[in-house]
């Protein structure tokens, strides 16, 4: 059984990893095109980074790489002939299955704004997700 003292490194881990995935895309998203945009794409150059899920081998997060590479990559060239695209990896380590699970259900109730943090219990919080 995992005590409360076990879970809140735990917790204080995976929030930290799920607020650094946040602010990245978040800086992707926003700095990169404004400054395209102020630009009119002239020689510009955009990554998008992807990031796996729980549980994917190093090789298999770069096989998916590759499939979101090959469904965007003509699309992008497309509608945005003046930016070079990359694709790159931004992997995602396993950290064990109870760290995993608690690192989903800690983004499923950010992302949820009907969830009031503090409101339910672990055991509510997971069969809610779960339900839903």
């Amino acid at each position: 059984m995992i005590t409360l003292k076990k879970r809140l490194p735990l917790m204080r881990m995976a929030s930290r990893r799920f607020l650094s995935s946040t602010l990245l895309v978040t800086l992707l998203s926003v700095a990169l095109p404004s400054t395209a945009n102020e630009n009119n794409h002239c020689g510009q150059a955009m990554t998008i980074f992807f990031g796996n899920g729980v549980w994917n081998s190093r090789e298999d997060a770069y096989d998916s790489l590759d499939t979101v590479r090959n469904v965007y990559k003509d699309a992008l060239a497309e509608d945005y002939p003046d930016i070079a695209f990359d694709f790159e990896l931004a992997y995602n380590h396993n950290q064990g299955t109870v760290a995993d699970l608690w690192e989903v259900l800690l983004q499923k109730i950010i992302e949820d704004p009907r969830v009031e943090i503090g409101k339910m219990t672990a055991e509510q919080y997971v069969n809610y997700y779960i339900s839903t």
